[in-house]
């Protein structure tokens, strides 16, 4: 199951899971700055 996380007024967004092979692994998604 995906977890789904927001930060920063939604600017900043990761996606976490658990796999039985990996365990547990994110990844990490930042719109464009300034």
């Amino acid at each position: 199951m995906l977890q789904s996380n927001e930060y920063f007024s939604g600017k900043v967004k990761s996606i976490g899971f658990t796999s039985s092979s990996t365990g547990r692994a994110s990844v990490g998604v930042m719109a464009e700055g300034e």
